[in-house]
């Protein structure tokens, strides 16, 4: 399944990005679910949300797709559960519930 990956700190990134920040994208191979088609979905996020950050309104970007509940608390890969996120609250918010990370 890997042949068109590299693996790297734990992180898989697509075969010749030079880092996974220079990737479209990168996933953990233990998040990743099968079948999910991750660019589709980013691509409808973003659009639902007028690439505009969600938390602070930033127009700017660059932006991520951020899990509102993360994957590691229960949350989905529903779009009701994604939010589109500047790069600094994205990072700001981490693997935090909005109400903690709001507090």
């Amino acid at each position: 399944m890997f042949a068109f990956f590299s693996v790297k700190d734990g992180a898989v990134t697509p075969a010749g990005a030079t880092s996974w920040r220079h990737a479209d994208w990168a996933f953990h191979p233990c998040r990743w679910t099968q079948g999910t088609d991750w660019r589709r979905i980013r691509e409808a996020v973003l659009r639902r949300d007028d690439f505009r950050c969600a938390y602070c309104g930033n127009d700017q970007g660059p932006f991520d797709v951020d899990h509102i509940t993360p994957r590691s608390r229960g949350g989905t890969n529903d779009a009701s559960n994604l939010a589109c996120s500047c790069a600094s609250c994205n990072r700001s918010k981490g693997a935090r519930t909005l109400g903690e990370w709001r507090q």
